[in-house]
């Protein structure tokens, strides 16, 4: 496959897309705040405008959701601020998590169970109750 071939670009996209993950951002399930949903999230956070602009870029040239947000926070003196692109939700998560896992190192085995947990969801009626398979998977959460 040549540089020019439009795979090859988009699997080097991906590939730089699956190391900022691994080493700035975050795969998880977080607990909704009534304590009794959960929700997949994966997100990456940083200062540096122009890595989070390069994300957002990827995102929207393969159509992903996502939500940007910016914080301001003090450091001392210093006023900074810190850019976070967040994927949230079942759906919006397995789209996603397809496409970065086999670029993915130090956060794959995480990335893999929560897409396992994802299609298992999704695969029930809508707010069916949590069951055992949940549990067990989700149990997994400390180690991801």
């Amino acid at each position: 496959m040549s540089a020019d071939n439009p795979q090859r670009r988009l699997d080097i996209r991906l590939g730089w897309l699956g190391g900022i993950i691994d080493g700035e951002g975050m795969i998880t399930v977080i607990k909704r705040s009534n304590g009794y949903n959960f929700c997949p999230r994966i997100s990456i956070a940083n200062t540096d405008k122009i890595l989070l602009d390069e994300v957002e870029k990827i995102f929207k040239e393969l159509n992903l959701s996502y939500h940007f947000q910016s914080k301001s926070y003090k450091v001392g003196e210093k006023e900074k601020i810190k850019f976070e692109i967040t994927v949230n939700g079942l759906r919006r998560c397995s789209k996603v998590l397809p496409l970065i896992i086999p670029f993915l190192i130090s956060k794959k085995e995480r990335a893999e169970k929560l897409l396992l947990w994802c299609e298992y969801r999704l695969s029930k009626k809508s707010r069916e109750r949590y069951t055992e398979k949940d549990k067990e998977i989700l149990s997994i959460r400390q180690r991801v």
